[in-house]
């Protein structure tokens, strides 16, 4: 209450006033001392004159809760989700800045990528292609393109993914249902054929469509593995004519259509050996490890396998392990020259880096 506090402060002036006389030699001595005491203990008093003892202070929070409640119980339903949703504007992160395009640096990369396929060099076009999608962002004719590539160096189901979202953003254009039938074919040639026939609704004279799509009803009627053996025999006759890309994409195929099953199959050890040939006519000699690996993992003895790798994991420095395959070929076929080529090149080097890392 006011009047109670004014008599407070009256009686605090009068004890002070007093003091002052009364100690008047001391105060001089401690003045330095309670200049700063005095303030803080009047802030105190003052603090805790002001605040309302703890039942009040409940009885207040308790009364302007029930206050809140009752008024957003009364609030108009409109008004309510006007403020809500302010409230998620003002908490939701800012929005992500829109990634700016440049056509004329999608254009230059999607020639490049052309470029790239024209040479053979399809790891160099996927690249250039991807780097057009970021650069000019989706487009129907870069995903057709990228899956071109991604179809001949034998990766079906990246091409998949790009014919179908070729024909989602361009669904009248018919080389984009004709590249995703290509790319079905191996693992669901049913899924195929209604892309073949989508892509001859939209060109009904296009050959090489209306091939695959015989093909693909011919196929539906044998096994995976006669299908399997199917793809292998293209692959022969296009490996025959030195159209490595295309008879790598045929083995290819191939392979994905056996079932789990048929490993060690005859047709799967063909079909991954025809495979690694392709890659050794291409100098993809990580690609030849793996597929005459997958072979001597089921066939350990195999001369084609053993040769093969042996002449791969040269160029990858990996030569003790060419050494020794070109050994296992030697006890097999003693007058090899490949592989006596590579114990000659091999055998002193060798030799030399045992040399080295026992000195180390």
């Amino acid at each position: 209450h006011p009047g109670a506090m004014a008599q407070d402060w009256a009686g605090i002036a009068l004890v002070v006033g007093v003091a002052c006389v009364v100690f008047h030699d001391v105060l001089r001595a401690l003045w330095p001392v309670l200049i700063v005491v005095v303030p803080l203990v009047l802030f105190q008093l003052l603090r805790g004159g002001d605040e309302a003892p703890p039942a009040q202070q409940s009885k207040q929070s308790s009364f302007e809760q029930e206050v809140r409640r009752r008024a957003a119980e009364m609030e108009d339903p409109a008004d309510k989700w006007e403020r809500e949703h302010k409230a998620n504007q003002e908490a939701a992160p800012p929005p992500a800045p829109e990634r700016e395009l440049d056509p004329e640096a999608a254009a230059q990369l999607k020639n490049e990528g052309n470029r790239w396929v024209s040479k053979g060099n399809f790891t160099k076009a996927i690249d250039a292609y991807t780097k057009a999608l970021e650069a000019g962002g989706d487009n129907h004719i870069l995903f057709s393109n990228r899956c071109h590539a991604y179809l001949q160096a034998g990766k079906t189901e990246e091409a998949a993914q790009d014919a179908a979202r070729c024909v989602e953003l361009e669904p009248t254009f018919a080389k984009g249902w004709y590249r995703l039938a290509l790319a079905k074919q191996a693992t669901d040639p049913a899924a195929a054929l209604d892309a073949a026939n989508e892509s001859l609704r939209r060109a009904p004279d296009a050959k090489e469509v209306v091939a695959l799509q015989k093909q693909l009803e011919g196929q539906l009627s044998i096994t995976p593995v006669e299908r399997a053996e199917k793809f292998k025999n293209t692959g022969n006759a296009l490996f025959k004519e030195h159209r490595y890309e295309e008879a790598l994409q045929s083995y290819t195929s191939g392979i994905d259509a056996l079932p789990a099953d048929a490993a060690g199959s005859p047709v799967f050890l063909a079909l991954h050996n025809n495979r690694a040939a392709c890659h050794q006519q291409v100098q993809n000699w990580s690609a030849v490890v793996a597929d005459t690996t997958a072979v001597l993992d089921q066939e350990p003895g195999n001369f084609k396998a053993l040769l093969r790798r042996a002449v791969a994991l040269e160029p990858l420095e990996k030569y003790e392990q060419s050494l020794r395959d070109a050994r296992a070929v030697l006890r097999v076929q003693p007058g090899n020259e490949q592989a006596n080529k590579l114990q000659h090149r091999l055998g002193p080097l060798v030799r030399q880096l045992e040399r080295e890392r026992k000195g180390a």
